[in-house]
């Protein structure tokens, strides 16, 4: 029996199963389905190449939950509102917050004065208190004072924007695509290696306002979320 057929009869068998159920050994699935260890170990990593299962090391092998991140127009723009819709307990936190002189495309993308400064924001996203992406915010100083204090170590910054400053904010534009993950943010995610992530960008505007209030560039875990794009009415 190849890998790749004994892949597929697992892949029948985890069907039926739930998210975070053990899945057999490699020695288990060898004895079981009579073929050699290695065969076993290859149908496993194809599984988990197809997000299927999580190999952790240590513990064992287990059922994957993968999420759906929704990106719509009509949908929220924000990483916890995403998340929570998915069904997934969503939390951030703010790795380092500043306030600096906005660089040249940072003036040009934010329609910004010459001199004028930015708040930059990173943060670590989190799903079930497991590290899942990282993400670095530009924004107008001058339309967010007191920042630092509204956000708090973990609030959400759609939130606040929305609530404490009125500026209504909604996508302007975004893109998303699948990448090696720098090593930097591989070592934030506390994974091996230079995996394939979701890299997005984009930048939101104010409704009321008209303006720019937002660029932002982030990476997501492809192991627990799935992407999806949606544009226009599926009804």
């Amino acid at each position: 029996m190849s890998y790749l057929t004994l892949s597929q009869r697992l892949e029948e068998q985890l069907a039926s199963a739930s998210p975070g159920d053990l899945v057999p050994s490699e020695n288990e699935l060898a004895r079981h389905h009579n073929v050699n260890r290695l065969t076993a170990r290859a149908a496993l990593q194809e599984l988990e190449r197809r997000h299927l299962v999580r190999r952790i090391q240590g513990r064992g092998t287990f059922v994957s939950r993968r999420l759906d991140y929704r990106i719509s127009t009509e949908g929220p723009a924000s990483f916890t509102d995403i998340v929570r819709l998915a069904g997934g307990n969503p939390s951030t936190t703010t790795d380092k917050l500043l306030v600096r002189p906005a660089t040249a495309a940072e003036r040009r993308s934010l329609a910004l004065a010459p001199r004028a400064h930015v708040v930059e924001l990173q943060r670590r996203r989190w799903l079930d208190d497991e590290p899942v992406g990282v993400g670095t915010s530009v924004l107008p100083a001058a339309l967010v004072p007191g920042l630092r204090d509204k956000l708090g170590s973990g609030g959400s910054l759609y939130h606040v924007l929305a609530e404490e400053y009125d500026l209504r904010p909604r996508r302007a534009w975004f893109r998303c695509e699948v990448s090696a993950a720098p090593e930097e943010v591989a070592s934030q995610l506390k994974l091996r290696g230079r995996p394939d992530l979701f890299h997005n960008c984009g930048r939101l505007e104010s409704e009321r306002l008209r303006i720019p209030v937002e660029i932002n560039d982030g990476w997501l875990r492809t192991d627990l979320f799935n992407v999806v794009i949606e544009v226009g009415d599926f009804k």
